[in-house]
């Protein structure tokens, strides 16, 4: 929803869905609110890593983020990220890993059932 809702401020244009969204990637205003999108992204992944401590990677999922991750200018991320800032040096050694598991979440959940 937020990027449906970011598209529609930014450029005025609305559309149902993120898949929708996605779809019309090439056409200008939708490409801004695409690398607006994913330097907000890299900033809220940055945040949390600095927030909890989580040096051991940020592991990203779900399905917006698998039509995202084929049209995002991932340097648009990475300036949200890792961009200038005093711990841009230890960010950028934090690994960024995006899993493809379609049932990600249940998997992980299930690692952590006591043994």
């Amino acid at each position: 929803r937020g990027l449906v809702e970011l598209v529609a401020r930014t450029s005025g244009v609305r559309f149902d869905d993120a898949r929708a969204v996605i779809a019309a990637a090439g056409r200008p205003e939708v490409d801004r609110a695409l690398a607006h999108f994913g330097w907000l992204a890299g900033r809220a992944a940055r945040d949390l890593v600095l927030a909890h401590g989580a040096w051991g990677g940020v592991y990203l999922f779900g399905s917006v983020l698998e039509g995202w991750a084929e049209v995002v200018d991932r340097a648009s991320f990475f300036s949200g990220f890792d961009g200038p800032n005093p711990m841009a040096a230890p960010l950028s050694t934090v690994p960024v890993i995006q899993i493809k598991h379609p049932q990600a979440a249940l998997v992980g959940l299930i690692s952590q059932l006591p043994k």
